[in-house]
C-alpha cells in the first residue's frame, strides 16, 4: 500500500493511526489481519468517521472491555471470530455519545 493510500485510509477512518508526543505516526497492530486491515475493524472504524476524537481515543475504545461483549474488548471479540454486529452497535452508541 502506498503512503498516499495509507494517508487516504487514515483520513477516511478506514485505517487507524495515532500520533505520539514526538509526532511519530503509529498504526495499532491489532487492526491488521496479516498484511491487510481486518474488514470488521474497517467497518467499525467507519462508525467513528465523524467523531471529533483522535486516534488514541478510538484505540482506547477498541481495547477497553465492554459488558455488552461479555467483558471482552472489541479487539478480542473480533479476533475470536465473534459476530461483528454487537461491536458495531457498541461503536454506534459510543460515537453518538462522543458527538454530544
Amino acid at each position: 500500500m502506498s503512503k498516499q493510500a495509507v494517508a487516504d485510509r487514515v483520513r477516511r477512518r478506514t485505517l487507524l493511526a495515532a500520533s505520539t508526543a514526538q509526532g511519530r505516526v503509529v498504526y495499532p497492530i491489532w487492526q491488521f489481519d496479516g498484511s491487510k486491515v481486518n474488514p470488521d475493524v474497517t467497518s467499525i472504524l467507519a462508525v467513528f468517521r465523524n467523531a471529533a476524537v483522535d486516534g488514541w481515543a478510538i484505540a482506547s475504545w477498541f481495547t477497553t472491555p465492554a459488558a455488552s461483549l461479555d467483558a471482552a474488548t472489541p479487539v478480542e471479540w473480533l479476533r475470536d471470530g465473534q459476530e461483528a454486529a454487537p461491536v458495531a452497535t457498541l461503536a454506534q452508541d459510543t460515537a453518538h455519545r462522543w458527538a454530544r
